[in-house]
C-alpha cells in the first residue's frame, strides 16, 4: 500500500512497491535516459508500462512540463510534482552526504526518497545515509 504525507511520497512508494527492482522514482540509472527523443517522444504519446520512466527521462533532460503535457495529456499539477522530485534529485547529485543538512533530510524523506535513492544521488552507501 502506498501511503504517505504528501503525493510525492505516496507516489515514490508507489514505484516501490511494483517489484521491478526500483527503490522509487529517479535516482537510479534507466534504460529511458538513454532513448533519442523520437523514441521518447513517442513513449510520452502512447500509453504504456515504461511511459512514467519516459517522464523522469525527459524532465532530467530539461523537457518542460507544458511540453510533457502536450504529448500526455497528463494534468500538470502531476507533472509540476514529478518535476520538483527531479528537482530535488539533482539538488542531491550536486551534494555529499556530509554536506545534507538536517533539513535537507526531512524534506527529501518528506517527498519519499529512500535510502538507497539518496546513497545513489550522493555517491555513497545506503548504510552511511541510515546511520545520518
Amino acid at each position: 500500500m502506498a501511503l504517505g504525507r504528501t503525493f510525492q511520497e505516496s507516489f515514490q512508494k508507489a514505484v516501490r512497491s511494483l517489484e521491478c527492482g526500483y527503490f522509487g522514482w529517479g535516482c537510479a540509472q534507466v534504460k529511458e535516459l538513454d532513448w533519442d527523443w523520437d523514441q521518447l517522444k513517442y513513449n510520452l504519446r502512447v500509453p504504456n508500462p515504461e511511459r512514467i520512466h519516459a517522464i523522469y527521462a525527459a524532465l532530467r533532460r530539461g523537457m518542460k512540463v507544458d511540453a510533457i503535457h502536450e504529448l500526455t495529456y497528463i494534468d500538470k499539477w502531476f507533472l509540476t510534482q514529478l518535476k520538483e522530485l527531479v528537482d530535488v534529485e539533482l539538488y542531491l547529485v550536486t551534494r555529499s552526504l556530509s554536506r545534507l543538512t538536517k533539513d535537507d533530510f526531512y524534506e527529501v524523506k518528506r517527498m519519499g526518497f529512500s535510502d538507497k535513492q539518496i546513497a545513489f544521488a550522493t555517491k555513497s552507501t545506503e548504510k552511511e545515509v541510515r546511520s545520518r
